[in-house]
């Protein structure tokens, strides 16, 4: 389906009146509708409550909408902790959501824990260690998300990114050059690790 969006200054414009010219853009809804298939999989396996709020049709914007609509949901769910993409992510996706979220949470005393997607976080100062069962379950869930790893491999990129977490993480938590290895599985499994960086308010 195409989609003509107005755009003014090279930008999406919230306004027919004020847009300088249309872009056009086509999407592919059949793709729209196996990744949203493939996602309601992963989460029952995962036992995830999920939302589809559908703020990318036809592309996501930072405005009103999509800002009201996340604060309604954070109304209704009442969340301790928001999980979302660093602002600096190099997905520009990924660096809207940040935005939408940042602005619909303000000043709410929710803890916002910032993860790894396209861009490692520079400095993590909370990393998540886990072992290989852990890490065989979400491998499982994300096999389920063929349509995206046919066209890139994230399932090596991931691993890796969680191995390498795993080995240097307690030395950039805790300080360089001690022993901590030794803290964890002690019965020898393999540790892998997901980091965060945690901004409580």
């Amino acid at each position: 389906m195409k989609y003509a969006v107005p755009v003014s200054g090279g930008v999406m414009c919230p306004h027919f009146g004020h847009c300088e010219q249309f872009a056009l853009i086509d999407v592919d809804e059949e793709k729209r509708e196996i990744r949203k298939n493939e996602q309601r999989v992963a989460c029952k396996m995962l036992g995830i409550r999920q939302f589809f709020m559908d703020l990318d049709n036809p592309v996501l914007r930072v405005d009103s909408h999509s800002i009201d609509t996340v604060k309604r949901i954070i109304k209704d769910v009442h969340p301790d902790i928001i999980f979302l993409p660093p602002e600096d992510d190099i997905h520009p996706t990924h660096q809207k959501v940040s935005q939408i979220l940042k602005i619909a949470l303000g000043r709410k005393k929710i803890e916002r824990r910032y993860y790894e997607t396209w861009k490692p976080i520079d400095r993590p100062n909370f990393i998540f260690f886990f072992d290989r069962e852990l890490m065989d379950v979400k491998i499982k869930a994300m096999r389920v998300y063929k349509s995206q790893i046919e066209r890139t491999d994230f399932l090596n990129g991931v691993i890796g990114l969680n191995m390498f977490r795993g080995s240097v993480g307690q030395e950039m938590i805790g300080g360089f050059g001690k022993e901590y290895r030794k803290r964890l599985f002690s019965d020898g499994r393999i540790v892998y690790g997901e980091a965060f960086y945690i901004e409580r308010k």
